[in-house]
């Protein structure tokens, strides 16, 4: 782990007049890559005097992510801002999952079996184990920091109960890859269930075919 950008927060603008999230970066190139985590938390006045005490107290909305490089600090409201520093991040790399499946398949707990990966040793320490195990864990796959803040904006309009389908163009095959796997990961298997049969549907509207099951 390199300690001298780890634990660096970042303000990002939401998508949808949503607010402004967080986001915080831990630095493990040395061994694997950067990790991005989110935290649940959303600030609507950008002129309120940031306390990062407040934001480290909640919980991860998006536990990790693995991203190619730090946010930019841009000046005034653009996209990325530094905020603070967390002095107490937490040190310990993060769990992963593996499927036997292409990632993109639509319900990914079809596949009934998968894999945590408890080591940044990505290829030798996986453990099987059933889906549900490790809905909730984070992909090992790569991401553009700026997707950070589209993945953070579809999981809060999720909760809040909006349609995905009125902020991000689903016919894309990237927006589509992304609401997958926010689908499979960050809802229950109930709320993933109704989510992936609407969306069979919407594809199907569409003349979109579904992904076909590649094992790996």
């Amino acid at each position: 782990m390199k300690h001298k950008k780890s634990g660096r927060i970042y303000r990002f603008k939401l998508l949808a007049d949503l607010g402004y999230s967080f986001c915080e970066i831990v630095d493990f190139k040395d061994v694997s890559s950067l990790i991005a985590k989110v935290y649940d938390y959303i600030e609507i006045d950008i002129c309120k005097k940031i306390q990062i005490e407040s934001i480290i107290r909640q919980k991860l909305l998006i536990k990790a992510v693995k991203v190619f490089s730090m946010p930019r600090n841009n000046k005034g409201n653009a996209i990325w801002k530094y905020v603070g520093t967390n002095s107490n991040y937490n040190r310990e790399f993060p769990l992963f999952k593996e499927l036997d499946c292409y990632p993109f398949e639509l319900d990914w707990s079809k596949t009934g079996i998968g894999y945590k990966n408890p080591g940044y040793q990505e290829f030798t320490e996986y453990i099987r184990c059933s889906y549900e195990e490790i809905r909730h864990l984070p992909t090992r796959i790569y991401k553009h920091i700026n997707s950070i803040p589209y993945m953070t904006s579809a999981i809060y309009l999720l909760r809040n109960g909006s349609s995905i389908y009125d902020y991000f163009d689903i016919k894309k095959e990237s927006w589509r890859n992304m609401y997958i796997e926010i689908i499979n990961t960050y809802l229950s298997k109930e709320d993933a269930d109704e989510k992936i049969a609407e969306l069979k549907q919407f594809m199907k509207d569409n003349g979109i075919k579904e992904p076909r099951i590649f094992k790996g």
